[in-house]
């Protein structure tokens, strides 16, 4: 076991499992409230109550299913011939890749639906 925790993304790994969890729970049971503590936030998602249960349940969606497939692909690195820093590289490089894409999406899916 030890051989496959060394020869796996391990970062994009854990953190696709955690996104997986925490962005289920975003999807299922978001902050009901608007605040500046829990959930997904920034201006627009914070600009009324409407705003702020879409961006919570769209933002936990794409960040459930994003971590999933990371930790997915993380898994099946072990499988492939490259160094270990390369896959740890290609993990973190996931990570923020997937982190920037939902800030994205959402904003873009906010401005869709609520044209302000």
């Amino acid at each position: 076991m030890d051989a496959f925790f060394q020869n796996i993304a391990l970062p994009s790994f854990i953190a696709g499992i955690a996104f997986s969890f925490i962005g289920s729970f975003m999807a299922w049971s978001p902050p009901q409230e608007i605040n500046g503590v829990v959930g997904y936030r920034t201006r627009r998602s914070m600009k009324s109550q409407a705003h702020w249960d879409f961006s919570q349940k769209y933002s936990g969606n794409i960040m459930g299913v994003g971590g999933l497939v990371m930790a997915v692909l993380s898994a099946l690195s072990y499988f492939l011939p490259v160094a270990a820093a390369v896959k740890q590289t290609a993990g973190l490089i996931a990570l923020v890749t997937l982190s920037v894409g939902m800030i994205v999406a959402t904003e873009l899916a906010l401005k869709r639906k609520f044209k302000d």
